[in-house]
């Protein structure tokens, strides 16, 4: 009978002993819950619906690129539907000789350069020939005339080169 009663005194230690070491070791917790967790989104990292605690971090916005088209300055986040700046209309500048229309807001072009178009030649070789439209310059001045061919005829005049 002693050695009964020895028997289930241990064994009453040991239950004890685990009863109090379990809770310790554990992580389980007496009010611990299973976690009902939401989707991590653009803003907020993956959260508990009913602890609110989070794991991991948020996506971040997925930015569209601007619709140069419509001169969208504004983007769209495609996970989301959050956007940022604004939409505007084109505002154009003039085409010019070297560049086609441009938007100053976006920066976009339509069409074409119109390129350079010569004003006509006043037959003076010391005057140069410039675009009508800009001060480019098509044929350079001469500093100077320089008798061109004489073709022996005293009915034609010599011309400048």
């Amino acid at each position: 009978m002693k050695q009964l009663l020895a028997i289930l005194l241990v064994i009453a230690l040991i239950v004890g002993a685990a009863c109090v070491i379990y809770p310790l070791l554990s992580n389980d917790k007496p009010d611990a819950h299973i976690h009902t967790w939401l989707e991590a989104d653009c803003d907020t990292p993956k959260t508990c619906s009913e602890c609110q605690e989070t794991e991991g971090e948020a996506l971040g916005h997925d930015w569209t690129t601007p619709d140069v088209d419509l001169c969208e300055v504004q983007s769209t986040c495609s996970r989301c539907g959050a956007t940022d700046g604004e939409n505007v209309e084109h505002s154009w500048t003039a085409a010019t000789c070297e560049s086609a229309r441009t938007c100053s807001v976006c920066s976009h072009t339509d069409g074409e350069a119109l390129g350079h178009t010569a004003n006509e030649d006043d037959g003076n070789c010391l005057t140069a020939i410039t675009c009508k439209n800009c001060p480019e310059v098509m044929t350079e001045a001469k500093t100077a005339h320089e008798a061109g061919d004489d073709d022996g005829n005293c009915l034609t005049a010599v011309t400048c080169k």
